[in-house]
């Protein structure tokens, strides 16, 4: 398995404990730093608190949800003049309309659940080549 030159900081936000067990999983096969949370407020703290290579982030969490936190952390790299975050959602609908509202949220991509372990872990490795090519 191909290692990433340096370990990729990610930030989890998932509320439900099976599928932060899982990316966990697939992120050590990759051996990144995760920072997890289980609601979106926390997860803007920890955004404001370090940087991350990426963030995976459930769209539908109690109180804030990913797309709020995408839309937040959009207007803080905005206000603060700090290049953008690859941000994921992470969603159990594939239908076009919940596509579209996660995009609209500032997200770059979206990834159904049950999440696709090789689609992460592929991503995780081109973000850690792209960040120190």
């Amino acid at each position: 398995m191909v290692q990433p030159a340096f370990r990729c900081q990610v930030l989890l936000a998932e509320d439900n404990p099976v599928n932060t067990e899982l990316a966990l999983a697939v992120l050590a096969l990759v051996d990144c730093d995760v920072t997890a949370v289980d609601d979106g407020l926390r997860a803007l703290e920890a955004f404001k608190q370090k940087k991350f290579h990426l963030l995976l982030l459930d769209f539908h969490m109690p109180g804030m949800d990913g797309g709020a936190v995408a839309s937040a952390v959009r207007t803080l790299e905005a206000a603060q003049q700090l290049a953008p975050v690859w941000i994921v959602a992470l969603t159990g609908s594939a239908m076009p309309d919940e596509y579209r509202r996660c995009i609209d949220a500032g997200m770059d991509e979206v990834f159904t659940k049950p999440m696709d372990v090789n689609r992460l872990r592929n991503l995780v490795i081109d973000l850690c080549q792209r960040q120190h090519a």
